[in-house]
């Protein structure tokens, strides 16, 4: 065991510990990793400082009851009644109904128990022994106390690692806040230019029923033809099948998007909101820079790797076996006298060094710097896929906002003279309508596309608001080693 350990650790040490500094958590000092009280303190001020910056998003406290019971808080599955709807009300309502919200308060809640629980002394056991009892005057009867008392710090380094996975979790949290607002405005940008396709095919539709009735008119007039009339018809029923269609990718987008924010509704009403945003010019690599330091994802990896650390270095002292005293007072009837007992025991290390909880130690530390390292990749990998979307939807709005819309519109006004001065026939106008309105579902489609993509960025690239929050691998199992002596 011993020579597998000094070769897993001689591997790992080139693998894990260059990693480490590079993700900027703090590494155990050296193979021996035994660490100084005054990094302790430094490790605990670290811990202290990440509490303090976790609870600017603070826990909501669990309801109990008069017994100090929790209370399982479900919500009122009401539907919710608007005449119109912004983007601030939604995300508003999503922080308050969101489930996966509260999955990962819970796992954070849980996590705090735990830290409480695996800090805390064995009890003293208290009872009575009595000897000789069947000679009447040799009988002793003795009182005793007896406790553990746990030596090399250890319960200290329990309540040190389980702290550790607390600020995981609550960094967990605001992650699990942050994908739910960015699904939030993805699917409310979606909804939104759903709604604004509807409002311009319905505006379209009057324009192309007008078409008919000129149509129409021109036929009885004998100056059309029944082939214009036609056409005519066929564009009406285009745009009116693409209102229809429009309205049911409204009624998807807006289901999408109660379903992120928790709560049921009556159906689609009003969205108030711009598509139009500003477009801004974005350096990537200062991007990437901005979002990898304020990321929770990155956050909660860098308190695991502390988790390990605090971990590898309580996994070192759990050789050193604990002290159990007892101490007993009482009587003996054969010499009249009063007696008092003492008894001092420790089991000795000989077989059991706990090796193979500090190999896994290690081994998970290792995971745990790897894992750092895994995220920020995907975070670059993401953040690539979302600049080339970004950078597209932002040149084309900026060109059909520029050039081609403009265009449309005015080719549209010059086209309706000219037809009425009879300069162009009824097929060119028929195509220059198509053209006004595939030029104008284009532009809002492309706005819908380039405020998603700022939404992704503004979100720290993190969505799925409703995916499974991580649980915690907290557990009271420090404290069971910790008094087990084993």
């Amino acid at each position: 065991m011993i020579r597998t350990n000094a070769l897993f650790r001689a591997w790992a040490a080139g693998s894990c510990l260059t990693l480490t500094f590079a993700a900027g958590c703090q590494s155990p000092r050296a193979v021996g990793f035994k660490t100084s009280p005054a990094e302790e303190a430094a490790a605990q001020q670290l811990a202290d400082s990440a509490s303090k910056k976790a609870a600017e998003q603070p826990l909501e406290e669990a309801k109990t009851d008069a017994d100090g019971n929790a209370i399982e808080q479900v919500s009122a599955q009401v539907p919710l009644y608007y005449d119109e709807l912004s983007l601030p009300q939604l995300e508003s309502l999503a922080m308050e109904h969101n489930p996966s919200i509260r999955q990962a308060t819970a796992a954070a809640t849980k996590a705090m128990g735990f830290r409480d629980q695996v800090g805390v002394a064995p009890n003293p056991n208290v009872g009575y022994n009595g000897s000789q009892l069947a000679d009447k005057s040799t009988d002793q009867h003795t009182a005793y106390i007896e406790q553990d008392i746990v030596l090399g710090g250890k319960l200290k380094k329990n309540k040190i690692v389980l702290e550790q996975e607390v600020q995981a979790q609550l960094w967990e949290v605001q992650a699990t806040r942050q994908r739910v607002l960015t699904d939030v405005r993805t699917k409310f940008y979606e909804a939104l230019a759903a709604q604004k396709r509807i409002a311009l095919s319905t505006e379209f539709a009057e324009t192309t029923n007008k078409g008919i009735e000129a149509a129409k008119l021109r036929l009885q007039a004998l100056e059309g033809t029944r082939t214009e009339l036609l056409q005519a018809e066929v564009q009406h029923t285009e745009v009116d099948l693409f209102r229809q269609r429009g309205q049911l990718s409204l009624r998807a987008a807006w289901t999408e998007l109660f379903s992120v924010v928790g709560c049921p509704t009556s159906g689609p009403t009003s969205l108030v909101g711009n598509l139009k945003q500003e477009l801004i010019s974005r350096d990537w690599d200062q991007t990437y820079e901005v979002i990898a330091d304020s990321s929770p994802e990155v956050h909660a990896a860098c308190s695991r790797v502390a988790r390990a650390t605090a971990n590898l270095d309580r996994q070192q002292v759990q050789p050193i076996p604990n002290l159990s005293v007892v101490v007993a007072a009482g009587r003996d009837n054969g010499t009249k006298n009063g007696m008092l007992n003492t008894q001092v025991g420790i089991p000795v290390p000989v077989f059991n060094r706990n090796e193979g909880n500090i190999t896994a130690a290690w081994a998970e530390y290792c995971r745990a710097t790897q894992e750092m390292q895994r995220i920020k990749l995907s975070i670059r990998a993401r953040l690539a896929r979302t600049a080339q979307e970004y950078d597209s939807a932002s040149l084309q709005v900026r060109t059909y906002e520029e050039n081609i819309v403009p265009r449309a519109n005015e080719a549209l006004k010059l086209a309706e003279q000219a037809y009425r001065a009879g300069e162009i026939d009824f097929f060119q106008l028929l195509l220059v309508r198509r053209t006004y309105f595939d030029a104008n579902l284009t532009y809002i489609t492309a706005q819908a596309d380039f405020a998603s993509a700022n939404a992704m960025i503004d979100g720290l690239l993190l969505s799925g608001g409703l995916d499974a929050t991580p649980d915690t691998w907290a557990d009271d199992g420090l404290r069971g080693q910790t008094l087990s002596g084993q």
